[in-house]
């Protein structure tokens, strides 16, 4: 095995990710950095701190399809292809935020004014994204509009565009002939530090080389946007939907048989249409539904519903982003066939949303949780973690509270994906549950798994009224219960604090009542 260790601009390293000259490794996993992790990593390019080396497997590889940052990226053969060991989350960032237009995911801003990134579209004038800073002409288009912006500001834009692009990324190359089992040692023995894979991590990682055609490849970018694993017959239902979406969505077993009927042509020429269409859905559902995982989408079927919606009309915007974000939040109410079986509106997006909107089974205006729904195997269980999940409740840590750290939210990526992924149950028992009979919500926590022990040792240990208490809807009275055993007044007191919170989160998106037809005025504040 050869070794070489370079540098180059990171302007250079952008271009070979785009180009498909870098290839996505057998064991990599899903982008699972958080905002703060971002902004660090642009904020130490700016500085100029070192980043970390970027470590490659130079080889011959065949022509594939992959996801880099957001991009999807067509690569064609290439005698010495360079196979990211590590350095993938780093890479990921950066691409992203090179072309943040392409998904919303990777947007990171400059605050021009303050001096620091920040993560997500900007609506204020002195915040530069960094997809413009970085290109000369757009960054200079970009000012020209803004003949406002002072000109201290504007030499800050020029030099941040020149700091990114020229910043050298230190690059470790290994050549072999067969990069698969020295590739693998290098990147368990880097993996030792940081967040670690699990060996579920690399299986599927590993399995994903086998056929890169896959209907797997399709669930590995779902994996990759932090979505979760699609199921062989969801993929079989959004391939369909992908290939004609003016025709209805086929129940599961019928969409299967039509799936495997098709020809492998079919299927790899529909790969790419369908991963552009499958990431504008998911962003969609993430972003304006807020709705992080599949694991939690009320109703399955939605998404390949949602797919062909996208296939057809593109992302949602407006309207009907509001009206389509009601229909989902409003499945605790049981669809009716209509709702895929039927063949889309075609006259217009809104018309569809509308469409969709009355499929939908309203027994009453007023929403009422089903606080005897524990898990996410059902739809109650699930709007039901959902509506929790929005509080932001943090983890229950003996630790961080012994070494006053800020406590890490449940939302956090690095905790939710993992969570969610695994399959674990989102609700823990915080007493017997057989001491007070029949389950009840009351009588649980939305928390990764974890010794109960630990859980209440955390919560005693905690200042009553605290937001991490708060946000978990324990008030000091229910905590004064729990503590004396007196249990069944604890699980009648926080169901109470339950049913009011679910309820209020769920109205928020729900919109119960509210005007579903025709055009409304609007403020579009998802729009610079």
């Amino acid at each position: 095995m050869q070794q070489q260790a370079l540098t180059l601009p990171l302007r250079t390293v952008v271009q070979l990710g785009q180009s498909g000259r870098l290839r996505v490794g057998a064991h990599s996993r899903a982008v699972v950095w958080g905002s703060e992790q971002a902004t660090k990593l642009f904020d130490s390019i700016y500085r100029g701190y070192p980043i970390g080396m970027l470590v490659v497997a130079e080889h011959a590889a065949p022509a594939e399809d992959f996801e880099l940052g957001g991009l999807d990226v067509h690569a064609p053969e290439d005698p010495a292809a360079w196979t990211i060991i590590d350095g993938l989350q780093r890479l990921s960032i950066v691409i992203g935020g090179w072309n943040a237009e392409e998904d919303s995911r990777y947007q990171v801003c400059f605050d021009l004014e303050q001096r620091e990134f920040v993560v997500g579209p900007s609506h204020r004038a002195n915040m530069l994204p960094v997809s413009i800073a970085v290109k000369d002409e757009r960054l200079r288009l970009w000012l020209r509009d803004r003949p406002f912006i002072p000109d201290e500001y504007r030499s800050s834009a020029f030099a941040l565009g020149s700091r990114l692009a020229n910043y050298q990324v230190s690059i470790f190359v290994t050549k072999k002939h067969s990069p698969d089992s020295i590739e693998a040692d290098i990147f368990v023995r880097l993996n030792q530090s940081g967040s670690k894979l699990t060996r579920e991590d690399i299986v599927r990682a590993e399995d994903s080389r086998k056929d890169r055609y896959s209907s797997e490849r399709i669930s590995i970018s779902s994996e990759r946007m932090g979505f979760g694993k699609l199921p062989q017959a969801v993929i079989a239902q959004c391939t369909l939907a992908t290939l004609d979406p003016l025709e209805s969505v086929p129940g599961e077993a019928h969409a299967l048989l039509l799936y495997n009927n098709l020809s492998e042509d079919t299927i790899v020429s529909t790969e790419r249409e369908m991963r552009q269409t499958l990431r504008l859905t998911i962003d969609f559902i993430q972003h304006h539904v807020h709705i992080p995982h599949l694991r939690l989408l009320p109703e399955p079927l939605s998404f390949p519903v949602l797919m062909r919606f996208t296939r057809l009309f593109g992302k949602p915007e407006y309207r009907t982003r509001e009206l389509l974000r009601r229909w989902i939040w409003r499945m605790e109410g049981r669809p009716s066939e209509k709702m895929a079986m039927s063949e889309p509106a075609r006259e217009s997006p809104t018309a569809e949303a509308q469409r969709l909107l009355g499929t939908i089974a309203v027994s009453s205006i007023q929403f009422s949780p089903d606080l005897k729904s524990v898990d996410t195997n059902t739809t109650p269980g699930r709007v039901n973690a959902l509506a929790l999940l929005g509080a932001e409740p943090p983890m229950l840590s003996p630790l961080e509270i012994s070494y006053n750290l800020p406590a890490t939210p449940l939302t956090d990526s690095n905790v939710l994906i993992p969570w969610l992924d695994s399959h674990s149950d989102v609700f823990l028992p915080l007493i017997p549950v057989d001491s007070i009979g029949l389950p009840q919500l009351g009588a649980y926590i939305l928390h990764p798994p974890a010794p109960t022990e630990v859980i209440l040792e955390t919560i005693f240990a905690l200042d009553e009224g605290s937001p991490g208490l708060r946000s978990h809807y324990l008030s000091p009275e229910s905590v004064e219960l729990l503590r004396r055993g007196d249990l069944s007044e604890f699980v009648s007191v926080r169901n109470s604090a339950l049913t009011s919170g679910i309820k209020r989160r769920v109205q928020q998106y729900a919109r119960r009542g509210f005007r579903d037809k025709g055009q409304l005025p609007h403020i579009d504040f998802d729009k610079d």
